[in-house]
């Protein structure tokens, strides 16, 4: 796996330009960057070490006259996931009726309100007050 260090660091016009030495322990590849900001800086590099890790991942790997998969994996959501998302859509959901609500166009004994009010109650997690 690469490292990244920096290795050099010089005031250029139009900032800072740092020089970067990525290294798995046996080989090594020297960068220079003029970053934008520290944030975009951390990215780049993240970007290069992954980068390299999968050049060594390909150079490791007998894959002569083997088919490229390129697909890309499918994410399953957990159902504690699908049911966060229910959740907070349905809290949205009521948010918005609650405005009509206060706006008098409805009373709040609509039986579809009701059930929302009901649900939302109902399928309350502690877990989701991060979501509001």
């Amino acid at each position: 796996m690469y490292t990244a260090t920096i290795t050099k660091k010089d005031v250029v016009p139009q900032g800072v330009q740092l020089e970067v030495t990525f290294s798995n322990g046996t080989d090594t590849l020297v960068e220079t960057i003029v970053p934008q900001d520290k944030r975009g800086f951390n990215h780049w590099v993240d970007s290069r070490i992954k980068s390299l890790d999968t050049l060594d991942e390909m150079k490791a790997e007998d894959n002569v006259n083997k088919v490229v998969d390129t697909s890309t994996p499918v994410e399953t959501e957990t159902q504690a996931v699908i049911d966060e998302r229910e959740w907070f859509k349905n809290y949205t959901t009521l948010q918005e009726v609650q405005k009509l609500i206060d706006l008098a166009v409805l009373t709040g004994t609509e039986p579809k309100v009701v059930a929302l009010r009901a649900k939302v109650k109902a399928d309350f997690k502690p877990a989701y007050l991060n979501l509001i």
